[in-house]
């Protein structure tokens, strides 16, 4: 029997999470599954720890970088590295929920192009705090053509986060032979977001994409390796990509401002704040409000961000609020599973 299903994970430097992702997956992974690694060079025991695994679970590849490349090309090597019929993209801090891979491979023989599923989001040591859905809660599981424009503005309209426009890779589940279809666009490389390039560019006449409600990932939270160039710079790779992303995605400007809307749903008025407090130069912050102008904010809010935003104590007052409701989360998220089951 052929592999139907890669478990596709780039990793740099994540020693001491890769253990946990890989324990996730090897205990429920059949003959038609294996794991693809695609280490970036880390310069801690990485390396070593998968070729641990690969004593206990023989369908383990791994592939060692010389130097480092980034996310965006680590992605692409372990698609270009897989055997299955799809690949599952997993992030080596993340871990599997128990059946999310017998899941996956009921569904996949309904022949869709690309699975999105949900995430329980975590703290930093993988304690539930609560599901985070892509599209709004009234939809359940749904097969949209996003090929079509009238499906894809439907699916758009019903998008609450840019996890539904493939930002979060764990999430992501697509058809091999669709990827491989699509011309790499090197101007993508650096941006952290090529695969989703990729994944929209499957448009031809028809591209189906099965939206899975149930969440299968859990997130280590408090571990973005992109927050380590700060979090103004983390915030500037979202809003840049995503620009880029619609202009040359979307001719039609209908959808195009579809798609930015739900970068303004992910992205609230709270957290732009947070990014102006943290801007001190004010020439920095005017290149920001061009491309937050260009993502579709308008100039009244932007004008309200830049005068409270430099007041410190209204969002040291919003975080508190914020760390304040964070400390009830895992008692609500354990009391409605508890209410459900």
């Amino acid at each position: 029997m052929g592999i139907k299903l890669s478990i596709c994970i780039p990793t740099y430097n994540f020693a001491d999470f890769i253990g946990a992702t890989l324990e996730s997956v090897i205990p429920e992974a059949t003959s038609e599954v294996e794991i693809v690694v695609v280490d970036g060079a880390s310069k801690d025991n990485t390396r070593e720890i998968v070729q641990d695994y690969q004593k206990k679970f023989p369908r383990l590849h791994l592939f060692s970088r010389d130097k480092n490349v980034g996310v965006d090309r680590d992605l692409a090597k372990s698609v270009e590295l897989a055997q299955g019929e799809y690949c599952w993209f997993l992030s080596s801090d993340d871990t599997l929920k128990k059946g999310a891979i017998k899941r996956i491979l009921a569904e996949i023989e309904n022949d869709c192009d690309i699975y999105l599923c949900n995430r329980v989001e975590c703290d930093f040591n993988l304690k539930p705090l609560k599901d985070r859905l892509w599209l709004s809660r009234d939809v359940g599981d749904k097969v949209f053509n996003i090929a079509d424009k009238t499906e894809l503005m439907k699916y758009l309209d019903k998008a609450c986060s840019i996890g539904a426009l493939f930002s979060y890779c764990s999430s992501i589940i697509f058809k091999r032979q669709r990827w491989n279809s699509v011309s790499y666009d090197e101007k993508f490389i650096g941006t952290g977001y090529a695969h989703v390039n990729i994944l929209f560019s499957f448009n031809n006449t028809l591209s189906k994409l099965k939206y899975i409600k149930e969440p299968l990932v859990f997130c280590r939270g408090d571990n973005d390796s992109f927050l380590k160039q700060g979090t103004v710079k983390r915030f500037l790779i979202d809003i840049e990509g995503y620009n880029l992303l619609a202009s040359h995605l979307f001719g039609d400007s209908n959808i195009r401002d579809a798609f930015l809307k739900v970068v303004r749903r992910e992205i609230k008025l709270n957290y732009l704040l947070k990014i102006r407090s943290l801007t001190k130069d004010i020439t920095l912050w005017d290149d920001i409000e061009k491309k937050l102008t260009t993502c579709g904010y308008s100039m009244v809010r932007l004008r309200f961000i830049r005068i409270f935003g430099s007041l410190k104590w209204i969002v040291l007052f919003l975080d508190y609020i914020k760390k304040r409701m964070k400390r009830y989360t895992p008692i609500l998220y354990s009391f409605n599973k508890l209410h459900i089951n």
